[in-house]
């Protein structure tokens, strides 16, 4: 029997693969009648439809362990079939039956073999609607950064036509011809974010998933809605300049109710952006129709907003529906202050409050997050080269370049992001004929896990890619987001070999960079002894002194004027948890028997000594660590793993 995708999925070079989204299998249907849908399954990643001799053999293997992400989709008549499975599997189990309808129902059928399984897991976990903000508020956090950078970034003809291919490729979508016919179609508002639109049923199923890579995808249309809620007051109707009330009819699980109606008095968030008709009798229309679902209530939403809701007023949208009438799209993320849970004969009512960041509840919740979410995103362009981060003074921006990082190295690389970093670099260096020679050849012959080759080239791509990072560029950064992340990854894969082939009698190994920096750094350095600094970009060392010494300019004539040249001893202790990847990478060098230690971004050291060797020659001894707040990190981030 071939290794199945699932295997290969939960398994890479045989260590658990920690996947940032669902897996899912489908047992016992088949290419003709599978029950993924855009409305249903479509935002969770869709391994292998396998049968149950198949997924048996795989659950039994000694290699298998187990993780919250894998899901078992089996269809109705293979239950019994799967009988000894679920006994052993722990993880969430549904069933649909032909006509691809999910069974709720067949709870009861799973109860009797010993199964807990929620019937509503998929719009409490996988479509949550809404968040708590005290108990989701990383996640609150870290999302906000991630549509704050989408925001920012300038959008290219390479990140429409992966819109448009993805949207092509939804079966329920419109097919669009070209990129031109897609932008007139969502050019309006209404069109992007309403149910006629082709954008309306992604968003409202990835958006409440949290699937970054879809969410990165749809990047442009997110934008382009962005941009239409951010208009001035002065184009907005004046009726939004006072207090009024907007209303929403929806349809929810008992379980849902439930939580909402115990968080009367907190502040909850709502997962996507959120569409609200002026008119109640609108709201209860849409609340009371299409009840085909047994388990699901009418609800009718209020939500009261105040001219003291400036910034998410500000930030909202109205305009007019021919279907809809008169409706106002809330930004992503909305706050609100659940006021009232009640039952009434007809529906459930929900009436709530916009909260704007100068909220006191919600600075009081906000807490220690307040810095990550206040302070503006590096956004970059031609500034002055930042040699060093010192974490005693900018702990919080070196959290939102970690954030920044972290996200790129979980986006899916693909033909798109090759295309967007190719693009990147003919318009940088459009001039540049021999430059231009060398992005052709990088083109028509780049493979992933030769990155770390492409990167000691002294080509474009170590030019471009430090000087980003180094400026942090986050434009750039993004679009250079597929060697990044393939060039970290090599590393990681490298650091193993590199480590066991050391001395094991010798933990403790020293390396050097060599160097010319300001003089006006090092009188930084010597002023933070003791602290953390950290370097942004990819770090290049040697374990040859002489070559350090050699690339540092030894303090001659020949050093700029202003800078001096600095010999950098680096300690790394290898018996300590190692946060970043490094490794020994293959370079033509003039030194013999010089080996070059290349580390990944967002390294993290420690000042031990800063030492005058003579006039413009300097050595610094730092030691490698952990990084900063690598508790507030991990929280920051286990969303991302759940």
């Amino acid at each position: 029997m071939s290794i199945p995708i699932i295997h290969y999925r939960l398994f890479v070079d045989n260590k658990p693969h920690e996947a940032s989204q669902s897996i899912i299998v489908l047992v016992g249907f088949s290419l003709k009648c599978c029950p993924v849908r855009p409305d249903t399954l479509d935002h969770l990643r869709v391994l292998e439809l396998m049968n149950v001799e198949e997924l048996s053999t795989i659950l039994s293997s000694p290699e298998f362990i187990a993780t919250d992400n894998l899901t078992l989709v089996i269809s109705d008549g293979t239950i019994d079939s799967c009988r000894n499975i679920l006994n052993k599997f722990s993880g969430s189990v549904y069933t649909f039956d032909a006509k691809r309808s999910l069974i709720y129902s067949s709870v009861n059928v799973l109860r009797h073999i010993g199964l807990t399984v929620n019937p509503v897991l998929f719009e409490s976990k996988y479509r949550q609607r809404f968040f708590e903000l005290t108990t989701d508020i990383a996640q609150y956090v870290w999302f906000r950064f991630f549509f704050s950078i989408l925001s920012k970034i300038h959008y290219t003809d390479v990140s429409r036509r992966e819109l448009l291919t993805y949207l092509n490729h939804q079966t329920t979508c419109k097919q669009f011809k070209s990129i031109d016919e897609l932008m007139d179609d969502i050019s309006d508002p209404i069109n992007l974010y309403t149910i006629t639109g082709p954008i309306y049923p992604n968003l409202t199923s990835i958006l409440p998933s949290k699937d970054i890579n879809k969410l990165f995808v749809l990047r442009y249309a997110i934008n382009l809605l962005n941009s239409q809620m951010e208009k001035s007051n002065s184009e907005r109707d004046e009726s939004v300049c006072r207090s009024f009330s907007l209303y929403r009819g929806v349809q929810s699980s008992i379980q849902i109710l439930e939580q909402a109606k115990a968080g009367v008095g907190s502040i909850i968030g709502k997962a996507s952006f959120g569409s609200f008709s002026f008119d109640e009798n609108t709201a209860k229309s849409f609340a009371t129709g299409d009840m085909n679902h047994a388990y699901k209530q009418p609800v009718l939403q209020k939500i009261n907003i105040s001219t003291k809701s400036g910034e998410r007023l500000h930030r909202s949208l109205s305009c007019k529906s021919q279907s809809f009438g008169d409706i106002m799209l809330l930004p992503y993320q909305s706050l609100f202050r659940v006021i009232k849970v009640e039952r009434t004969e007809l529906f459930w009512y929900i009436e709530a409050d916009l909260v704007d960041d100068d909220d006191e509840q919600f600075c009081s919740v906000i807490g220690p997050w307040a810095k990550l979410i206040n302070e503006e995103c590096s956004f970059k362009t031609g500034m002055q080269k930042s040699y060093f981060r010192y974490l005693d003074t900018n702990s919080t921006s070196f959290l939102k370049f970690q954030v920044l990082i972290d996200a790129l190295l979980r986006l899916d690389t693909n033909e798109f992001a090759k295309e967007e970093l190719i693009e990147l670099c003919l318009s940088k260096y459009v001039n540049d004929r021999k430059t231009l020679n060398q992005i052709d050849v990088f083109a028509q012959n780049y493979r992933r896990e030769d990155a770390a080759y492409w990167y000691s080239r002294d080509w474009f791509l170590f030019r471009t890619l430090n000087e980003a990072l180094h400026q942090e560029n986050y434009d750039t950064i993004i679009k250079l987001r597929c060697f990044i992340r393939d060039l970290h990854n090599q590393l990681a894969a490298l650091q193993i070999d590199y480590l066991q082939s050391s001395p094991h009698n010798q933990p403790n190994i020293v390396l050097y960079r060599g160097q010319t920096i300001p003089r006006s750094e090092i009188e930084w350095l010597q002023r933070y002894q003791c602290s953390l600094i950290s370097m942004n970009s990819f770090l290049s060392t040697t374990n040859s002194y002489q070559a350090a010494v050699f690339f540092s300019g030894e303090g001659t004539a020949d050093v700029d004027q202003g800078y001096v040249s600095v010999i950098f001893e680096i300690l790394v202790d290898t018996r300590l948890p190692l946060n970043v990847p490094f490794a020994r990478i293959n370079y033509q060098s003039i030194f013999q028997d010089e080996e070059e230690i290349l580390f990944s971004m967002a390294t993290t050291f420690r000042i031990q000594d800063v030492e005058k060797i003579r006039d413009n020659f300097w050595c610094v001894k730092i030691k490698l660590e952990k990084n900063l707040d690598d508790e507030q990190w991990q929280l920051l981030t286990s969303h991302l793993n759940a």
